[in-house]
């Protein structure tokens, strides 16, 4: 929210950028996606004009292992950041 106001406030900018995340949502069963949404709200209220984007995996693409096992290992160390949601086959 405080750069929000920030932006807001300076007449030099022209475009927000806000990154979201994918599922963001105010019923979802996890708090991190119901928060996310609460956010994006807010900066909304402050900066209507704001473009949200709700990226799915983010992961380094400069990594030096980029054999198929150096993904995996990469994906694996993420496994405790990633968004995890549970609501049926059309998920």
């Amino acid at each position: 929210m405080a750069i929000a106001k920030v932006a807001k406030a300076n007449p030099n900018v022209k475009r927000l950028i806000h990154i979201g995340a994918a599922g963001a949502d105010p019923n979802s069963q996890s708090m991190k996606l119901r928060t996310k949404w609460i956010g994006e709200q807010e900066v909304k209220e402050i900066f209507p004009d704001v473009t949200i984007l709700r990226p799915t995996y983010m992961f380094n693409t400069l990594e030096p292992n980029m054999t198929m096992v150096g993904k995996w290992g990469m994906m694996m160390k993420m496994f405790n950041r990633m968004n995890w949601v549970i609501d049926g086959m059309d998920a």
